[in-house]
């Protein structure tokens, strides 16, 4: 039997959920229960599967106890799911801990009966505990740092003080033996306690890239937004250097079997150089060691940081440094108590211009040394303007940064912001009916900040949603960068992009005007994992809309947004608007310009269009087009303007002319009108509402298999490229198919586009502003071995920006795309 089942269920921006995930602070208390002989597992899944069949999987494993790893954006999932595991099992004990229920335990019981107990603060203490009170060894009363549900008038009492203490223990031997030698003495060292969740194969390893590893816990700063720092109660613990060496150690042999270069290890710690002597020393130490498989990535404060730690930097293996400068307006600084909790006033913001330049002065180091930098800013910051925001972004464009990061501010509970946010005129909302999370408006239109090119939190999010709203009109997207996430720096999974799986969980439209309400959002209740945003092909009406979320709501389907596409008539064209959810107030318009494509509009190198501007989508609807892609599939290779690709350029209903097989069976995107289920847009039904996901994809496959043979497509010279799309609407099947045969390579611009678009959309490795060169390898023969299977050459395309050092080789035939350096660009070009 499972003692403890952990379950964190992963949302991206509090917009898209990725599914049940591993945790950092998770595998540090199944360490450290491991260690006192209890066995734990933790739930993990792809984010497809519905509510109730999570519930059932997790209990599959019997366990005393669910731990869930709760934050504002996955508590209303994790309500719903709760509730689901009550109602199978309703003795089961359901435990929440982190950041949030920290600082919202009352709220959380009042509003969930499904929850039993809260875990305050950090938890390996408290979560042992709980356990020997299971097992009859210890007094619930007694345990320190947790709230449990009473069953009185009181919804929700306190049971001992609110943070469990950290066990103490004394400096090692051999550390002892090391201060004493070298003159450099440990600071407070209690993370030694517990137990590494990487070396005692909790976490598996490869993870340290995202998930990360800390050194340290807590921030002894006062910044009045974070919700990290006051969980720590504004304290920092240490794991000694040794221990620190121990887990760099293991996850460099661990690499090692890695082929290609260095692995990254992202080191979370709220504030890595908090210690400035603990800091060096440490740089000091790993400059000796040199690790060959790992380079690190930290985020640290600017204080401590001298001439010479750039240099140690540079020689510990650092890839990367992220400083959180919030704001380069010294009065805004002040506000957030960024820099110190008072004193600005008798200086005139000396210290917090010094801070400032000091950023100014780390990134320019920085450079010299050939270590990558990153800096966080918050706009919608207290007593923080318009043009105070515009200052930071112009400060920003003087550092000439590779990368940075455009965040909003966001008010959480346990901060000090929470108590005075309103003096600010911040406000504060809820989705209709959740609790959780809270909404923040700023006190002023926050997108007016122009979001420079080179940001790795909005934009990456925003060609996220472009690519849904796409995908659900072509069928494209599923490639490099669609399911990968912006680097999201919070704690317990945060630090680098992250390659999802292909099969994510489908992208759900309905045609609202003609849906059913009641019985299409019953059966989203049921079936619907929450990993995919709704969004409405209609003319946008908000009161439609909010009426439509407060019926998801009352549904308990686990979504917080819904997006809106609507279609509308523009002079000789049709387009698509799509609009931000209305829940949470968001304005992000995307329009689909719809065109005909033709072998003149590529020839010619596309027509000038404006980098910014509605999206372009092709249509392929009758004779003429046909004749003109076969034209475009005789030339093989395309220039393609970068203008084109930033904008989102796709091919309605495009799946058909890919490369890959018909993806109506796999369920990726579901369109609802009425009581029907569709596949594509110009696809007839292959289900109805109310047929549970599952059935309606096998008997999409079973069409699949029947359309295939009256079409005697195994005797067809297409085979091996062509989609064999179930429905081929406005285009008649003898047509469709003759057009596969004449236009093998045309199915390569269309990969290209999508593969382009979502190499832009994801942030992934951003390309120059230059044009993309698509290029058909359709004449080449021979094979690539990769990702265990055998790829032939003449199923892929090569695409690259024409003077990038790098390019992509693509098969969406074989779900395969691999990043090439220039010389084997240049070994596939020279072949061509």
């Amino acid at each position: 039997m499972t003692s403890i089942t952990f379950v964190f269920p992963r949302v991206l921006k509090e917009i898209y959920y990725e599914g049940c995930d591993y945790h950092l602070g998770a595998g540090y208390i199944r360490a450290y229960l491991h260690q006192h002989g209890i066995v734990t597992k933790q739930y993990l899944d792809g984010g497809q599967l519905p509510v109730h069949a999570v519930a059932q999987a997790i209990l599959s494993g019997m366990p005393e106890f669910i731990g869930f790893s709760c934050y504002d954006a996955n508590y209303y999932y994790i309500k719903v799911l709760a509730e689901h595991i009550k109602a199978i099992d309703p003795g089961v004990t359901i435990i929440c801990g982190g950041p949030t229920a920290t600082f919202s335990g009352d709220l959380i019981l009042a509003d969930c009966s499904a929850i039993d107990i809260v875990v305050e603060g950090y938890g390996e203490e408290a979560t042992l505990e709980l356990v020997r009170w299971k097992r009859g060894q210890a007094s619930l009363a007694e345990i320190a740092g947790i709230r449990v549900r009473c069953h009185s008038d009181e919804p929700a009492q306190a049971a001992g003080r609110r943070v469990a203490p950290l066990r103490k223990l004394p400096l090692a031997q051999s550390i002892a033996k090391q201060a004493a030698k070298s003159g450099y003495i440990e600071p407070k060292i209690g993370l030694d306690a517990y137990p590494d969740p990487y070396v005692h194969g909790f976490i598996p390893p490869d993870r340290a890239s995202d998930i990360g590893i800390v050194t340290s816990r807590g921030c002894a700063f006062p910044c009045t937004f974070c919700n990290f720092a006051a969980m720590s109660g504004r304290k920092v613990l240490f794991q000694s250097l040794e221990k620190v060496f121990e887990v760099f150690e293991f996850l460099d042999d661990c690499f090692a079997k890695n082929r290609g270069g260095k692995t990254l290890v992202t080191i979370n710690d709220d504030n890595f150089s908090m210690h400035g002597k603990r800091f060096h020393e440490l740089l000091e130490r790993m400059a000796v060691r040199k690790f060959k498989h790992s380079k690190f990535w930290a985020e640290m404060r600017v204080e401590p940081l001298e001439k010479r730690s750039f240099r140690l930097m540079k020689e510990a293996g650092f890839h990367e440094i992220n400083f959180g400068l919030e704001s380069a307006v010294p009065h805004v600084l002040a506000a957030v108590k960024k820099v110190r909790s008072q004193g600005w006033r008798e200086d005139g913001y000396e210290k917090e211009r010094q801070y400032v330049e000091k950023i100014r002065w780390a990134v320019n180091q920085l450079k010299l040394v050939g270590i990558g930098s990153c800096v966080s800013v918050i706009f919608g910051s207290p007593e923080e303007s318009l043009e105070d925001g515009i200052k930071t972004i112009e400060f920003l464009r003087e550092l000439q940064l590779r990368t940075y990061a455009h965040n909003y501010i966001t008010v959480r509970l346990g901060t000090e912001l929470a108590s005075n946010f309103e003096q600010f005129g911040i406000k504060l909302s809820n989705v209709p009916g959740r609790s959780l999370p809270l909404i923040t408006t700023p006190p002023y239109d926050v997108s007016a900040v122009p979001i420079l090119r080179h940001d790795e939190s909005q934009l990456p999010i925003r060609g996220i949603l472009l690519q849904d709203a796409i995908f659900l009109t072509s069928g494209m997207g599923h490639f490099v960068g669609r399911r990968r996430r912006p680097k999201d720096h919070g704690r317990g999974g945060a630090g680098t992009l992250v390659e999802q799986e292909q099969d994510a969980s489908p992208v759900f439209g309905i045609f609202e005007s003609e849906m059913e309400l009641p019985e299409t959002v019953g059966w989203l209740a049921a079936e619907k994992p929450m990993a995919s945003l709704i969004w409405l092909f209609k003319n946008v009406r908000g009161s439609d809309v909010t009426s439509l979320e407060e019926a998801l709501g009352r549904a308990r389907v686990p979504t917080l947004e819904v997006h809106t596409i609507s279609r509308v008539e523009r002079g000789q064209q049709n387009s698509f608007a799509v609009g931000g959810s209305v829940a949470r107030g968001d304005v992000n318009a995307i329009r689909f310009d719809q065109i005909v494509l033709s072998s003149e509009v590529v020839e010619e190198g596309f027509p000038h269009v404006a980098p910014e501007g509605p999206a372009i989508q092709f249509t392929i609807t009758n004779d003429a087009d046909l004749q003109a892609i076969a034209r475009i599939a005789q030339l093989k290779r395309w220039r393609v303007p970068y203008s084109y690709l930033s904008r989102g350029t796709s091919v309605r209903d495009g799946c058909r002319w890919s490369g890959r097989t018909c993806p109506a069976s796999t369920g990726e995107r579901v369109l609802i009108r009425g009581r029907h289920v569709h596949p594509c847009l110009d696809g007839g039904a292959i289900g109805s509402v109310g047929t549970p996901l599952a059935d309606i994809r096998e008997h999409a496959k079973s069409m699949l298999e029947q359309e295939a043979k009256r079409r005697e497509c195994v005797k067809c010279s297409a085979q091996t490229y062509c989609s064999q799309c179930l429905f081929t609407t406005p285009i008649p099947t003898d047509a469709f198919c003759d057009a596969q045969r004449r236009s093998r390579d045309f199915g390569a611009l269309v990969d290209g586009l999508a593969l382009g678009r979502s190499l832009i959309d994801g942030n992934t490795d951003p390309p120059p502003i230059d044009d993309f060169m698509i290029s058909s390898l359709s004449m080449l023969e021979g094979a690539i071995e990769a990702e265990r299977q055998t790829i032939p050459l003449a199923s892929c395309l090569l695409l690259g920006a024409e003077h990038s050092e790098y390019a992509y080789l693509h098969s969406s035939r074989f779900s395969f795309s691999s990043k090439l350096n220039w010389g084997q660009r240049r070994a596939i070009e020279s072949l061509i």
